[in-house]
């Protein structure tokens, strides 16, 4: 294989299930791809085995919130950390993917993740974001972002 794709996944259902179907069809194309995951999420993940497809590498590491996020946990500090320890985890993963002979080809990262681009670009590493809401919610915020009033229609 000549193209190994680490695809970064926020600990959300919402984020986890269109990771491994996007994941899948790489799969298919040939391509290695390895999802790092925080340690909760794969915990949730191995409960059901078919959820997770023949030649997928994962990846988990502790993001200090390892029986999951709970109510009234504080959510910033969960960020904060989500943050530090899964840069920690890519930045060790694509070290040692380069020295076992299969070097990180592109970082994908779902939504709530805008910081994993300044990693992998410090190890020289396109990225791209998958985008797991319908398309739908893709116009509200091009619109919101961009101004409605400006749309010539």
């Amino acid at each position: 294989m000549d193209c190994h794709i680490l695809l970064l996944t926020f600990p959300s259902q919402g984020a986890i299930n269109p990771s491994i179907q996007f994941a899948k069809n790489l799969i298919r194309m040939g391509v290695k791809v390895t999802i790092i995951i925080s340690l909760s999420a794969h915990r949730r993940m191995t409960k059901c085995n078919s959820t997770i497809p023949k030649g997928l590498s994962i990846s988990a590491f502790s993001d200090g919130y390892d029986d999951g996020f709970k109510e009234g946990d504080n959510h910033e500090h969960f960020k904060s950390e989500f943050k530090i320890r899964s840069s920690k985890a890519m930045a060790e993963l694509i070290k040692s993917s380069d020295e076992e002979g299969y070097p990180v080809n592109c970082l994908v990262h779902t939504m709530a993740q805008p910081w994993v681009t300044e990693v992998v670009h410090a190890h020289h590493i396109p990225s791209t974001l998958l985008w797991t809401q319908p398309a739908t919610v893709f116009n509200i915020f091009h619109y919101y972002f961009n101004g409605y009033c400006n749309d010539p229609n």
